[in-house]
């Protein structure tokens, strides 16, 4: 009997100390938690970037060799193709057309050369260049292919909107029947035309112009482009073909990940309301970097660390929130008179992390004595 009513003391002083448990206290493993669930919530804990697919012509060297550097990590299959050829090009200018050279009578020895110019053709010779690139993502890589960017779906439950059926209400399903005859303007008529004869007088000789006495205005000289025609037609063709085949697009791929690591100089205090707050500081880090973030994201690693000031807010019915940072946005719209004026409004956004790969201690190879 004494041991039963021991246990029964015990439960009841458990439920007791579970009923006065101070459930606003908070820790910084507690914000961590937050922070990520928040990151999720908002689609923020993924960050992806875009890849140039398909058959298409790329001739800027450094996004080819991005392409190189994707191929060689195994996320694309790559290809590139080269067509290039010299353009004879021929300009009719004023130019050299002949040249004379002066030689002695006597003993045959060269003296002075001159150039007789006049309208004649120029040539030159002007290399043109084109690359076909053909990129495809590796079948490894499909699985981190999206449609589209994610976007959060919050819903606030208590403010859903209800749902009828349109049947319900007849009135709803009314066809607009209004019919009316049209209505056609009455003709406006022509204004009367009035009849007045006049004594015409005789008309003067104008005098004949004077010769010379107008100057002839000169044409300006317009500079026509020369002619060019490539000298490798079979390379030219081959390029047409190539370009006519053009397919370009371009994927959504993951690029790394975001994850909450760390909190810190974690505060709580009372707003001016009278409301519990908390701030800190949020240690985040980039994880699961793809080869894909790492070369088309300024060389990004795991583990490179960014900063953000959090702000909670307490509810008795929700517990512990993140806040939304407020900022003001002034933008220039015209209102209805037309004239421009400043419009500033408040924006509340998540305080998103930022990555920055300038937060990266990189150690370099010591350089040889004899290039110091």
């Amino acid at each position: 009997m004494k041991v039963r009513y021991l246990i029964v003391t015990t439960v009841i002083a458990m439920m007791m100390v579970s009923c006065g448990v101070d459930n606003t206290k908070i820790d910084p493993k507690a914000v961590n938690k937050l922070y990520n669930e928040k990151l999720a919530e908002l689609c923020m804990d993924k960050v992806y970037t875009t890849i140039d697919t398909g058959y298409y012509e790329l001739n800027d060297a450094e996004a080819r060799y991005k392409l190189q550097q994707l191929a060689h990590a195994g996320v694309i299959e790559y290809n590139v193709e080269r067509f290039a050829w010299f353009n004879k090009c021929t300009d009719i200018k004023y130019t050299v057309i002949k040249k004379i050279d002066y030689y002695c009578k006597d003993n045959g020895d060269y003296i002075d050369r001159k150039d007789v110019y006049g309208k004649g053709e120029e040539i030159s010779y002007d290399l043109e260049e084109h690359y076909m690139v053909d990129v495809r993502i590796s079948s490894k890589y499909k699985s981190m292919l999206v449609d589209a960017l994610p976007e959060p779906n919050i819903e606030d439950l208590d403010m859903a909107a209800p749902l009828y059926d349109y049947e319900a209400f007849p009135e709803d399903n009314l066809q607009n029947n209004e019919a009316w005859p049209e209505m056609v303007a009455p003709k406006i008529p022509d204004p009367p035309v009035e009849r007045k004869d006049i004594k015409c007088k005789e008309k003067k000789e104008t005098p004949k112009a004077q010769k010379n006495t107008v100057q002839r205005k000169e044409v300006p000289h317009v500079e026509k482009k020369p002619r060019c025609v490539s000298i490798d037609m079979a390379t030219t063709n081959r390029y047409k073909e190539a370009k006519n085949a053009e397919k370009h697009g371009n994927v959504l791929i993951l690029a790394y990940e975001i994850t909450a690591v760390k909190s810190r100089n974690l505060q709580v205090f009372n707003k001016e309301d009278h409301s519990l707050a908390a701030r800190c500081e949020v240690i985040v880090k980039s994880k699961n970097v793809t080869p894909q973030g790492h070369i088309l994201m300024n060389d990004i690693i795991d583990g490179i660390p960014a900063k953000v000031d959090v702000t909670l807010t307490y509810y008795v019915d929700k517990g512990w929130v993140i806040d939304a940072n407020e900022t003001q946005e002034t933008k220039q719209v015209k209102n209805k008179k037309g004239k421009i004026e400043n419009v500033t409004t408040t924006v509340c956004e998540f305080a998103k992390p930022e990555i920055d790969p300038k937060n990266v201690v990189r150690e370099y190879p010591d350089e040889p004595e004899d290039m110091i």
